[in-house]
């Protein structure tokens, strides 16, 4: 069966969606506890209530969720599959050096099937262990627990074919979350994403995904009830579900069961390239797209709205030397249920910068960058506290050399940070000391000056610790290409798990 693709006027299809959603999810708990079905509407009924309130809000949460430290660690690594054999991909798989802890595991296998990955499983905390996808392979499960959980990071890295774009592409490994946002993927014969939905349950998965183009909400054919097995990765390409948009967003909720949900992202024709497209931040009425890199190129601002009504977002730049409104774009309108496209200025800065969107609705953003023959993405982020991990090698898929730390101060609050340089094994090699003024944009060439004072061909990878404040950062690099990919605080302590209606 052919795509098929039907645009429908904005208005009320989004809280339809919710509707069925959460009565869906309720009824299955009513079924579960053996009460009766008009209890469950009620309670689905009250569920939206409490939904609609929290979107509604200004970005008002209720009090956060008792923290408890990681026990449990899983990872869907996505190969970078989009022709019928995947681009050369290898993954690193390493924990934060420092604290030593005995006992849990760790266990990696290819999928499918469930061939182990010894190299990655059985490394030693703060080793930066890499090892090749595999040909074939759509995804690698990394999963983790006991003490071998806290501070466990996964990262994808590939140097793409000619068949895939060519071009550079690196990415954190997306762990199993209810619902993630892409901006800015395609289905077209001049640029095509692909989605990879790898089940790290032992039980089948179910995700649905909503569709917005620049025209509206799309009827894709298959988007409700993909099942993806237990164990198992599935990989969607969007051409199977649509044809012929060139600006997507893609909203995938995890209905049951636990699943990772990764993107790959190629273009062909005069303006090749290649990239894992990372999840942007839920949307919100304020977001901050963090790390667009300093490069000669084309720029796209790329703003998602899935509400019913048009959005007013006010835009802000953050550079170096502060935050500035570029002329004629004090306010952008985004239409309802849609992908609103603006070009951004070529000369809005020669460094890095971010875009600030303040917005009377909820929205959710991503900035593509083009140059030369290769693309990157920076997206919405949300600012983190912690430590992170920088890649500065991946085997033969991310060379060491061009690569730069972005980062962006929270809101008006200054920030601190130290940038470690390690070895393959964890030792530490040089520091270096980062301040991040309250309302700019700073990048750092890690091994330049004012860096961590050692060779780049001799660093695995960096930590970033923020000694004071919160950040949003991003890593890019330009050795073979073009590759962008957000930074986060390894997870070690985190929220209390919140059980979700209607999963296993």
């Amino acid at each position: 069966m052919s795509p098929r693709k039907s645009k429908r006027k904005a208005g009320g299809r989004r809280v339809k969606d919710q509707v069925v959603e959460t009565t869906s999810a309720a009824l299955a708990l009513g079924a579960q506890s053996g009460r009766l079905v008009i209890g469950a509407i009620v309670v689905a009924a009250l569920l939206l209530v409490v939904g609609e309130i929290r979107t509604a809000s200004s970005g008002e949460s209720p009090e956060p969720p008792s923290e408890q430290r990681v026990s449990a660690l899983t990872y869907g690594c996505p190969a970078f599959l989009q022709s019928r054999t995947a681009s050369p991909t290898t993954v690193a798989v390493a924990s934060l050096p420092g604290e030593k802890r005995d006992g849990g595991s760790r266990t990696v296998v290819r999928l499918p099937g469930d061939d182990p990955v010894a190299g990655l499983a059985d490394a030693p905390r703060g080793t930066w262990a890499t090892a090749s996808a595999g040909r074939g392979t759509r995804a690698v499960l990394v999963d983790a627990a006991g003490a071998q959980a806290p501070g466990t990071v996964a990262y994808s890295a590939s140097r793409a074919s000619l068949a895939d774009g060519g071009g550079l592409a690196v990415a954190a490994c997306p762990r199993p979350a209810p619902e993630r946002w892409f901006v800015g993927a395609g289905s077209t014969p001049q640029r095509s994403t692909a989605l990879v939905l790898t089940n790290t349950s032992s039980s089948r998965g179910v995700v649905d995904l909503t569709l917005y183009g620049d025209g509206g909400p799309i009827e894709g054919v298959g988007t409700r009830g993909i099942v993806v097995d237990a164990g198992s990765a599935r990989v969607l390409r969007l051409t199977q579900l649509t044809s012929d948009d060139s600006e997507l967003a893609v909203r995938a909720v995890v209905r049951r069961g636990a699943v990772a949900v990764g993107a790959v992202d190629i273009a062909a024709g005069a303006s090749p390239g290649s990239e894992f497209l990372p999840g942007s931040a839920l949307p919100a009425t304020d977001q901050t797209v963090a790390g667009v890199p300093a490069q000669r190129g084309s720029r796209t601002l790329l703003i998602a709205n899935p509400s019913d009504r048009t959005a007013t977002v006010g835009l802000s730049i953050a550079t170096n030397d502060g935050v500035f409104t570029p002329s004629g774009l004090e306010s952008v309108d985004a239409a309802p249920q849609s992908v609103t496209s603006v070009t951004l200025p070529a000369d809005i800065s020669p460094r890095a910068y971010a875009v600030r969107l303040a917005s009377d609705v909820p929205v959710t953003a991503s900035v593509r960058t083009r140059s030369g023959r290769d693309h990157a993405y920076s997206v919405a982020a949300v600012p983190w506290q912690g430590t992170a991990a920088m890649p500065v090698q991946i085997g033969s898929s991310l060379r060491p050399g061009g690569s730069a730390l972005v980062v962006s101060a929270d809101g008006d609050r200054p920030a601190a940070l130290t940038v470690t340089a390690h070895a393959e094994d964890g030792s530490e090699l040089g520091t270096a000391d980062v301040k991040a003024p309250a309302g700019t944009t700073t990048s750092l060439d890690p091994f330049g000056s004012g860096g961590v004072g050692v060779a780049a061909g001799k660093v695995s990878y960096l930590t970033i610790e923020t000694t004071s404040g919160s950040v949003r950062a991003a890593a890019s690099y330009t050795g073979g290409g073009l590759a962008v990919t957000p930074l986060n605080a390894a997870p070690v302590r985190e929220a209390a798990p919140v059980v979700r209606a209607g999963a296993p």
